[in-house]
């Protein structure tokens, strides 16, 4: 699992980045 900055990291990024971490769109933490 990628630490939280990186998931902040993703969450910037396009959809496309999003979409090889779904566990981002169920994130509580954003």
């Amino acid at each position: 699992m990628p630490t939280i900055k990186q998931l902040i990291r993703n969450t910037r990024q396009p959809i496309r980045n999003v979409t090889k971490s779904p566990a981002l769109r169920g994130c509580p933490q954003r």
